[in-house]
């Protein structure tokens, strides 16, 4: 064993030779090693931990740069608090990509059998019930990075209450969830004992029965906008834009808020809302029906009315001129 690493909760840690001395030699291999607390990446010129999308400080025991505002969450203590570690107990919870933290776990193959066991129940609490035409979001599924291995997390909660919630499924969703599903059929006839059937109860899936994953979507999204002309969006800005043709519909802003799942409807109405050029015309009519401006009355710029006033000032001038001889 060439170096060991003494750690705390939250990060800080010493470099330890063989004999259990520490060790701040920059040229030691203990030190050389970027791959410190939990497999994360460390930066030894700043201190920092690098968590894929976020750096964190050990030190203080938060990320340097906020979550995005849809963890916001007023009715936990730390749930207003972008920039905790772990939701403050990394005793317990672990956050291997920066943007959400789940229960820790020692051994791979401890993670892998929960997987096993979530898919097994997954059969029994579906999301989509076709019978009572209703979608029902109560679990998500993230890419993590561990000890060096992409694995697929699905967890049977989401980012907070807010976000679990049931919404009606349309009649042309429902007809399409439908088409997809007598498709996985035939593919499973197609392919054999080939198929994957790990992710049978899942809509997405492509040909061969690969979960199509949140990275691939994240990077095919943009191709496809390029393919069509259109400029770069991300695919979570999706949902700026159903806000937005929401609000437009004029659906209130607490029922955008509750299909979106926002636990605080200044999210909906700050963030993900977004006027077009109509609604800013339309502020502006509103704005002509309250103010009228005054009608104009023909009026010449400055420089001509001075003229036109120095004008009448000779004439004005002259006629007393004309006066005053007729009188002498």
């Amino acid at each position: 064993m060439a170096a060991t690493y003494v750690y705390d909760a939250w990060g800080n840690h010493k470099v330890l030779n063989p004999d259990g001395s520490e060790n701040t030699n920059p040229s030691f291999i203990g030190n050389i090693n970027p791959i410190r607390y939990r497999s994360y990446y460390y930066d030894v010129e700043t201190g920092l931990y690098y968590l894929h999308s976020r750096y964190y400080d050990p030190r203080t025991g938060r990320f340097i740069s906020p979550d995005s505002t849809d963890y916001l969450d007023p009715s936990m203590i730390s749930g207003m608090n972008l920039y905790a570690y772990c939701g403050n107990n990394p005793v317990n919870r672990s956050d291997l990509t920066g943007t959400f933290w789940d229960t820790f776990v020692n051994e791979i193959s401890v993670f892998w059998e929960n997987t096993k066991r979530f898919f097994n129940a997954l059969g029994d609490a579906v999301s989509i019930d076709f019978e009572n035409d209703v979608i029902t979001i109560n679990h998500t599924l993230t890419e993590v990075n561990f000890k060096g291995q992409t694995k697929l997390n699905p967890a049977d909660r989401t980012k907070n209450k807010s976000s679990c919630r049931t919404l009606p499924l349309s009649g042309s969703v429902k007809i399409r969830f439908i088409a997809l599903r007598a498709q996985q059929e035939e593919n499973k006839k197609l392919c054999g004992n080939s198929y994957n059937k790990e992710w049978s109860d899942y809509v997405f899936v492509n040909e061969i029965g690969d979960i199509i994953t949140p990275s691939y979507m994240e990077s095919a999204f943009p191709k496809l906008l390029k393919k069509c002309g259109l400029e770069h969006r991300r695919f979570h800005d999706l949902r700026h834009t159903c806000a937005t043709l929401m609000n437009q519909q004029k659906v209130p802003l607490n029922h955008v808020q509750a299909y979106l799942g926002h636990s605080d409807i200044q999210t909906t109405s700050n963030i993900y809302t977004h006027l077009s050029w109509d609604d800013k015309t339309g502020s502006l009519h509103a704005m002509e029906k309250a103010v009228k401006v005054p009608a104009f009355d023909g009026q010449k710029n400055a420089w001509e009315n001075a003229k036109n006033q120095e004008t009448t000032l000779i004439r004005k001038r002259g006629m007393e001129k004309s006066e005053k001889s007729l009188m002498e």
